[in-house]
């Protein structure tokens, strides 16, 4: 079974920690797949921060 690691990142940090995750199943003789999910239109980190309190989903591009 092949992992997927699946990651939305706007600074680069969740790269970081994706690609570091990839290695660790690579140092382990695994080959883990990278996918980057983005956002369907760009909303600013304040709103986005409003949107995850009250539970409103992502809009993801398809």
């Amino acid at each position: 079974m092949k992992p997927l690691i699946v990651y939305h990142s706007r600074q680069g940090h969740n790269k970081a920690l994706a690609m570091t995750l990839q290695e660790e199943f690579q140092g382990r003789g695994v080959n883990a797949e990278l996918v980057r999910i983005e956002a369907n239109t760009q909303t600013g980190i304040v709103r986005s921060c409003i949107r995850s309190i009250f539970g409103r989903p992502a809009k993801l591009a398809s």
